[in-house]
């Protein structure tokens, strides 16, 4: 079988609105040459170029084997010419003809690029037919349709907006036919309702299109069902489309569903026909749209199957038709690049990825402007796959030739080009801040220049940028951060915090990226001694918590915890113990809950929380005595974790589980103590400065666990003291008050300073009673 071809773009030579068959003595041979020859038989010059100007509409209006384009464009520009000047002697006459020339002039003005000639002229062909069906509707509505539909093709590269108009007053005037005459029209309603699915499409108007695209395809299946040979192609088109519809509306289930039958109907084409080429490039595009659709599934390893094909298919139409296809190849290899920097890298990636690039940097010298972009890409695709596999050394070369090529190209046209430089130059930052470790100082400059054209591109469009901008700026702050550039990195974490603020949803990413932008913020200010705003930052982010608790139950209860114990923390430091002890109790409630049901991960983080509950108690005045209950239960804790990873107690346990246990242990003796019962707090005191503080600082790790050892010393010295043993007391107290200078010497905090020279004012006032009671 042959099965005929037509592009969706094909523009309508017919219906003619003119006479049709003419006068044998009007009629172009079919030979023409360089001119139309009238037969010289006697008539008058009028009348004979009346039959000339007919011979020429006759011309205009058939395809000819032997024209040539300029023959073409000769005949048809003296036809129209001829007609202007009979029109305006007689328009209703020859106002019909003159439509028709319009109407096909404008349609090989269309075909070969001259597409504001050919808006021009279809415009006036619009005109005219609007007077035409004014005085005879009936008559010549289908041609104004048939008009306004090719008017719509020439808005479409420059003015997509102004295309929906025509092609959806066509479709009105085809179902006004239809409903008169039955389905002789079903092509032509097909036909307007999948361009007007298109258009939408094109100006984003994604939800309108779905319906006319549906439309068009329980149409064409009709038709191709009783017409195979004239209908399948056009099927296979609306298909396409559908699918598209569906894809830009996120149903991508849906989208796959019915790509597939194209794909389908499209391999059959290509089986049956006896000249298959023509077919491959609608192939080949839903192939390509195939592999998109699986991308954004998160099915890299599955798109690239497709997008293979389609890469291969396009080499071949790249091959015959350069010009005609360096676009659509170009994106092919794009596409591919951008799946292999998804998959693992196998030696297979790592190969299919070279070939990518030395074929892109090839097709760069010959089609600069189309592949030097693509090759940037897949530079920059070779980058994120490097850095996904933690290999940032490499990640930073290949981003480095991403952003030469990016940098160039959006100095020449920054609107086109300026997002993906921004884009090459964030991961790149990224890369260096790895690869330098705490101190990111490498990633600033670069996070800093795509943070300028962020704000430049949130200036033009804040829906489609403010999301990068918020991230650049968090990532900048950080990065200033790693490097205890606190006072500078004020204004980036609050500007994130900001716009975080303005465009958060109850939504789980937004929420999750809020409470990421309190965090940062917080910690700055916390460096720089605004506790006040801390603990309302606190506060807000304990607030952003619950709404993360209410969208995932299961998976976030132990950040509120957290978030709890943090505000806690910040409370007690600004000496409000009281609100602080108050806080933890929810923290406790979620942690045994979470305790209970999953045990192992969130024991740890219970006996934390308790065993700072309990010093909390110890040190409100009047609830002393509600503090040896948590303390005691987070002794059993961590004595259990201590015991489980390690069956013989105190033999080579991990030395942070000895520093939680050896905290707890003087926590439940400091709540002793401020009891009064100082006989019952001496042997845990001594279990934890005797037996586990050893264990801890041994191999040379004193400084590690200084905070723990000042606290064992004071309180150890303390208990002595009020025992009677002030001789004994004397050893422990002298050797806090050297861990608290070490501490606060070595402490980046004002705050933890403040702390640690109140507790070592406390230790040297008691030295100095013991020294004159001792004499």
């Amino acid at each position: 079988m042959i099965y005929r071809r037509v592009h969706e773009s094909t523009y309508q030579l017919a219906p003619l609105a003119g006479p049709g068959v003419l006068n044998e003595e009007a009629v172009c041979d079919g030979k023409c040459r360089s001119r139309l020859e009238i037969i010289e038989d006697g008539v008058g010059l009028e009348e004979r170029e009346k039959r000339r100007a007919w011979a020429l509409y006759h011309h205009a209006n058939l395809i000819h084997q032997v024209w040539v384009p300029d023959e073409r464009f000769s005949v048809l520009a003296e036809s129209l010419e001829t007609f202007h000047r009979l029109a305006e002697t007689d328009p209703a006459k020859y106002e019909p003809a003159l439509s028709d020339i319009l109407n096909n002039y404008a349609v090989w003005l269309g075909s070969v690029g001259r597409i504001e000639d050919a808006l021009r002229m279809g415009q006036e062909a619009v005109e005219i037919r609007r007077r035409l069906v004014a005085a005879h509707p009936e008559k010549y509505e289908a041609h104004l349709a048939s008009s306004l539909c090719n008017l719509a093709r020439y808005f479409v590269p420059k003015r997509m907006e102004k295309a929906v108009s025509p092609v959806l007053e066509s479709l009105t005037i085809r179902r006004r036919i239809s409903s008169k005459y039955g389905d002789g029209l079903d092509t032509l309603i097909a036909e307007s309702l999948h361009h007007y699915a298109l258009y939408l499409l094109l100006v984003r108007k994604n939800e309108e299109a779905l319906e006319p695209a549906h439309q068009a395809v329980v149409i064409r299946s009709r038709l191709a069902e009783q017409d195979p040979e004239n209908f399948e192609h056009h099927l296979a088109w609306s298909l396409f489309r559908l699918s598209e519809c569906y894809f830009t509306l996120d149903r991508h289930d849906d989208a796959i569903s019915v790509v597939l039958q194209t794909i389908e109907l499209q391999r059959h084409l290509v089986r049956e026909s006896l000249d298959p080429s023509p077919f491959q490039e609608l192939l080949s595009s839903s192939l390509f749209h195939y592999a998109r659709c699986l991308s954004h599934m998160g099915r890299p390893r599955d798109a690239l199957v497709p997008g293979l094909e389609a890469l291969c298919a396009r080499r071949v139409l790249f091959s015959k038709s350069p010009e005609g296809y360096a676009r659509s190849y170009a994106d092919s290899i794009g596409r591919v690049a951008y799946d292999l920097g998804y998959c693992p890298r196998q030696p297979s990636v790592q190969l299919l990825e070279g070939l990518l690039i030395y074929t892109t940097r090839r097709l760069s010298a010959t089609y600069p402007d189309i592949y030097e972009p693509v090759l940037a890409e897949c530079y920059f695709r070779r980058a994120l796959s490097f850095s996904s596999s933690y290999a940032s050394n490499e990640a930073t070369q290949a981003q480095r030739e991403s952003i030469a090529i990016r940098r160039r190209y959006a100095k020449k046209d920054p609107t086109t080009y300026e997002p993906a430089l921004a884009e090459s130059l964030h991961h790149y930052a990224t890369d260096l801040s790895r690869i330098s470790g705490f101190g990111s100082k490498d990633a600033i400059e670069p996070e800093k220049e795509a943070l300028g054209i962020y704000r430049r591109l949130a200036e033009q469009d804040a829906t489609k940028y403010q999301d990068c901008l918020a991230q650049s700026l968090f990532d900048l702050s950080n990065y200033l951060i790693s490097c205890n550039r606190y006072a500078e990195a004020v204004p980036y974490a609050e500007s994130s915090l900001d716009m975080r603020r303005r465009v958060a949803q109850q939504t789980l990413q937004s929420q999750w990226d809020l409470r990421q932008a309190i965090t940062d913020y917080r910690r700055c200010l916390s460096y720089l001694g605004r506790y006040k705003d801390v603990i309302e930052l606190d506060k807000e982010e304990v607030a952003v918590c619950r709404n993360m608790v209410e969208i995932n139950p299961g998976r976030f209860k132990e950040s509120l915890a957290s978030t709890l114990f943090s505000l806690a923390s910040d409370l007690h430091y600004e000496d409000r113990t009281e609100e602080a002890a108050e806080t933890l109790k929810e923290a406790i409630d979620i942690e045994r809950g979470l305790a209970a049901e999953e045990h192992d991960p969130f024991i740890e983080n219970l006996a934390a929380t308790l065993n700072q509950y309990a010093w909390y108690l110890a040190n409100c005045p009047g609830r002393e005595h509600e503090s040896l209950e948590p303390a005691q239960e987070a002794v059993a804790l961590y004595r259990k974790v201590v015991e489980e990873l390690h069956p013989s107690p105190y033999t080579h346990p991990h030395r942070l589980n000895l520093n939680n246990l050896a905290n707890s242990l003087d926590t439940a003796a400091q709540s002793l103590f401020v009891q009064g019962r100082y006989e019952e707090a001496l042997p845990l005191i001594e279990e934890a400065i005797r037996e586990i503080y050893p264990q801890m600082i041994g191999n040379g790790s004193f400084g590690t666990f200084d905070h723990v050892g000042s606290a064992l010393h004071q309180t150890y010295g303390k208990v002595l003291w009020k025992l009677g043993r002030e001789a004994e007391a004397l050893e422990p107290l002298q050797e806090a008050v050297k861990i608290y200078n070490r501490l606060i010497e070595g402490s980046a905090s004002e705050r933890y300073s403040r702390r640690y020279a109140r507790r070592l004012s406390d230790c040297a006032n008691l030295l100095e009673a013991l020294s004159i009671s001792l004499g």
